[in-house]
């Protein structure tokens, strides 16, 4: 019922129809990551690199979404952000919907120099 098979290779529409559809997702990767929050849909991320401390702190102001990569594994640490993201789902779409346009228009100054 809450599943679709995806013909490889697929096409963005494919891909923006199932990530509507997540409840929450846990991902080690910045344009997944992104895709996600684009659609409104609330992600913990695996932080390596302080490739997700701006976006998570700065913007979203949602830092205990953060899981650190060191101890990612350990028993629990990467459970406990999508059980705080499932039982606060609504909250946590609605503060990534107010931030989609800030976000939206400081990513258009990367292209406004071509």
């Amino acid at each position: 019922k809450r599943c679709k098979i995806i013909n490889l290779p697929c096409d963005l529409a494919d891909l923006q129809y199932v990530i509507r559809h997540f409840d929450c997702a846990l991902s080690g990767r910045m344009h997944f990551a992104l895709g996600m929050l684009a659609a409104g849909v609330p992600v913990s991320c695996i932080e390596y690199q302080d490739k997700f401390r701006g976006l998570f702190n700065d913007y979203l102001h949602m830092p205990e979404l953060l899981v650190d990569m060191n101890t990612a594994f350990s028993e629990g640490n990467f459970i406990q952000p999508l059980e705080t993201l499932l039982s606060h789902k609504e909250e946590s779409s609605k503060r990534i919907s107010e931030t989609l346009s800030t976000l939206r228009q400081l990513a258009a100054k990367n292209f406004e120099t071509l």
